[in-house]
């Protein structure tokens, strides 16, 4: 499954030895988004418990913001590092993917440092007690001082990122699943401590946010120094190119990941702001048990996308084709079950979760479920377009979909309160990303999968 045994100059001996590593990389993803989602559902019951109502709120909407921000942290440079780092490993190009090592860090690290200033500045500066209808007081404290905490770790993942985008690239995802395995447990350790010692709000944010960036760093420092001499990351090799190139392609990404945020995971902050926090949890927790089928389905389509581009470069388009509907049949045989067995299960599962005092609505349940079936395809989808550097498409179909999302949960949320949510965001996606987005896969398969190939 490493590849040992492949002939990589036959196109057949290539697909084989491309679905043997996918294979390992989803098998190594059934670690990491299992460990992601015990992670989730354990810091969650432990917090549910140990902080008063206003609180958990504050930790949930701080929650999504955390997924929204470490979307585009990166500025985009890493799917921009991910891609280039495929394409030079098809090419079997070891001064390309010296260069990749040293500009990609220089950049990483510079992103880092002024993300983290910035969330401070905000943090310390922004009046949250009008901003999130949160009482001025300890409650406006917890949220500042969590806030900046956050970019401090948020920061810290960025700088350690070279690891997971290289090895990804290299077609090595398994490697860096583990270790994010391990950091997300990590984080989940540090929880549980401040809980069994009734630490302080801002302690348990520092240990959640910033531990896991700690274990990233051992990884990062242990493949450093594993590299010859002159592959190390440092200034000399930094190629004033491939930085523009990596920053031209972390634009189109950095758009496109800040539509996907705001309209994915923007719920808590819009509830938060319109009925105020201690609504988040309305619609946050039993989205939280149907994230399973996210993680279920994604954690087999997330590692395509290294895949696909080395794919292309290699002039496999066929194999890129086969694939897609694959991913897209696999998705629709993993998900559809799930998520039936959840709608009928869920309040079984909030009652030994919560222990009983949480009710969920089945508006919110059955808008959920058909919104992660709707996000699953969307998520194949955007693994083939950007492998395929296909980004302008999607930002089209972002803009739009961030517009009527936005105001129908809105128009939702004053109408129907949380109950609406949902099912708002669903018929938004179809209408805006659902249906053109099939014609885009389409024209891509049949005429721009092949132009991507280099010479080896």
């Amino acid at each position: 499954m490493k590849g040992g045994n492949f002939d990589r100059a036959d196109e057949d001996d290539r697909s084989r030895e491309r679905n043997a590593r996918l294979a390992l990389a989803a098998a190594t993803g059934v670690v990491v988004r299992g460990s992601s989602f015990v992670v989730n559902i354990v810091s969650v019951g432990l917090l549910y418990r140990h902080f008063d109502e206003l609180t958990f709120g504050i930790w949930l909407t701080l929650t999504s913001l955390w997924m929204i921000l470490m979307l585009v942290s990166d500025l985009g440079v890493g799917g921009g590092i991910m891609n280039e780092t495929a394409r030079a490993t098809a090419a079997a190009d070891e001064g390309r993917l010296a260069a990749i090592y040293s500009s990609g860090q220089a950049i990483l690290v510079i992103i880092g440092v002024v993300f983290a200033s910035v969330l401070w500045i905000v943090a310390l500066s922004v009046p949250w007690e009008v901003a999130l209808k949160i009482p001025a007081g300890a409650a406006t404290r917890d949220f500042s001082i969590g806030l900046g905490l956050m970019g401090t770790g948020i920061a810290f993942m960025v700088c350690t990122g070279l690891f997971t985008l290289v090895k990804s690239g290299q077609q090595k995802a398994h490697e860096a699943n583990l270790w994010s395995a391990g950091a997300l447990f990590g984080g989940l350790a540090a929880v549980a401590a401040g809980v069994a010692l009734d630490a302080s709000f801002a302690t348990i944010a520092a240990g959640f946010y910033i531990t896991p960036a700690l274990v990233l760093l051992f990884a990062l420092a242990r493949f450093v120094l594993r590299l010859s001499p002159n592959s190390r990351p440092k200034l000399s090799a930094v190629d004033r190119e491939l930085v523009q190139t990596l920053l031209r392609t972390g634009m189109a990404l950095l758009l496109l990941k800040l539509l996907t945020g705001l309209t994915t995971f923007s719920d808590g902050l819009l509830i938060s702001a319109v009925l105020g926090p201690e609504r988040v949890q309305d619609v946050a927790v039993p989205a939280r048990l149907f994230n399973i089928v996210t993680l279920a389905i994604t954690m087999f389509i997330t590692p395509l996308w290294p895949i696909y581009a080395h794919a292309m470069a290699s002039g496999d388009s066929e194999w890129v084709r086969r694939t897609f509907f694959r991913s897209i049949r696999l998705a629709c045989v993993v998900g559809f079950p799930m998520v039936f067995i959840f709608v009928l299960v869920h309040p079984w599962i909030l009652q030994v979760w919560l222990g009983g005092s949480f009710e969920a609505s089945r508006y919110i349940v059955a808008g959920l479920a058909v919104t992660c079936m709707l996000e699953a395809f969307g998520t194949a989808c955007a693994m083939l377009l950007n492998a395929g550097q296909m980004f302008r498409a999607q930002l089209i179909m972002g803009a739009f979909y961030l517009a009527a999302s936005l105001s129908l949960r809105v128009l939702a949320l004053n109408l129907f309160g949380t109950q609406g949510v949902p099912a708002a965001a669903a018929v938004a996606y179809v209408a805006t990303v659902g249906i053109p987005l099939f014609f885009v896969v389409r024209k891509f398969l049949r005429d721009g999968a092949g132009r991507l190939a280099v010479k080896t």
